[in-house]
């Protein structure tokens, strides 16, 4: 039996992990999360969109997975490196607030950024969508992903020295928020919708219209509404998509 301990604050988490590759718990919560979303867009759709599966889903998913592990792969830790990370010493719980919420400060301007004319090739692909479901989330280019993907991995493992249980806590929280910002449900939170993006806020986001240049935030709308980027998504009537297309190659690789 293989056990793995992570320190939070004075006491010890134990994790048993038995014989179970590390490697495929994130993919054990990817299918539970999967399934919750599929239900839950079944039973209570905010539009009325036939949910199906095209051959260009299949092949924007695909494009998602491969990157995915390439950028992995490249950034794979070092643990020599990792040893010498400067808040690599700090409690658990501390560097799992810092990584929050610093690293979704740097995706919101990532993301703010992949919408100026310099950068709004390498994120067309991912507006192209005209239907949103917990699957168009995985229309990302391969440029897309590297710039999202390298900085976490780059921080996480260098500047907080996150093992790679404490890394795989990440993805997985990850997965659910890429499937929650995409899925085809309205959710009520009350006041939380002042912190917290929901799936009708980020949906706005994907508008056809200019619209598309607000609400930002991955997790945190509260920064949409500190720098000045929040829309109130009030109702479902507009349209999804984006003005001009510049093929599907071009949108894969994100050029």
């Amino acid at each position: 039996m293989n056990n793995t301990r992570i320190p939070i604050g004075s006491t010890l988490l134990v994790i048993n992990m038995n014989n179970t590759p590390i490697t495929a718990y994130d993919k054990i919560f990817l299918l539970v999360f999967i399934v919750f979303f599929i239900l839950w867009e079944y039973k209570r759709p905010a539009r009325n969109n036939r949910f199906t599966i095209t051959s260009v889903d299949m092949i924007a998913v695909t494009n998602l997975f491969v990157f995915s592990l390439l950028c992995k792969f490249v950034f794979q830790p070092f643990d020599s490196l990792v040893a010498k990370a400067p808040l690599g010493s700090f409690p658990f719980e501390y560097k799992i607030v810092f990584a929050v919420i610093f690293m979704d400060f740097l995706l919101y301007w990532l993301h703010r950024a992949m919408h100026t004319k310099l950068l709004w090739k390498t994120h067309w692909f991912h507006h192209s969508v005209t239907e949103m479901n917990w699957l168009k989330g995985s229309y990302t280019s391969a440029t897309h992903i590297s710039m999202y993907v390298a900085p976490q991995l780059i921080i996480g493992y260098y500047i907080l020295g996150f093992t790679t249980l404490e890394m795989m806590g990440c993805i997985i929280a990850g997965y659910f928020i890429q499937l929650w910002q995409h899925a085809n449900v309205s959710v009520n939170i009350g006041f939380l919708s002042y912190i917290f993006v929901t799936p009708q806020a980020h949906r706005l986001h994907h508008s056809l219209s200019s619209v598309r240049n607000k609400n930002f935030g991955a997790l945190f709308i509260l920064w949409d509404r500190m720098f000045g980027t929040y829309a109130h998504p009030s109702n479902e009537k507009y349209a999804l998509g984006v003005p001009k297309k510049y093929g599907l190659l071009r949108g894969l690789i994100g050029i």
